[in-house]
């Protein structure tokens, strides 16, 4: 479990990326999970085999992604 999940999550709403954000965890497994929003999901256990996927809210499309 990844304990500073809390954390990501307060520091991608607080730059503006939480809308943006899509978690994958033990992608490529039987029990892999695809989470659009992370928020709700923020205070359950997270495996270590996860990514968060997101870019920078600008209000534009830019194609760049962080």
């Amino acid at each position: 479990m990844l304990k500073n999940f809390p954390e990501v999550v307060d520091a991608l709403k607080a730059r503006d990326m939480i809308d943006e954000a899509i978690l994958v965890s033990r992608c490529g497994l039987n029990d892999e999970k695809i989470i659009t929003d992370i928020a709700a999901h923020k205070d359950e256990p997270l495996n270590y085999l996860s990514t968060i996927l997101t870019r920078r809210n600008s209000g534009k499309i830019s194609g760049r992604i962080f």
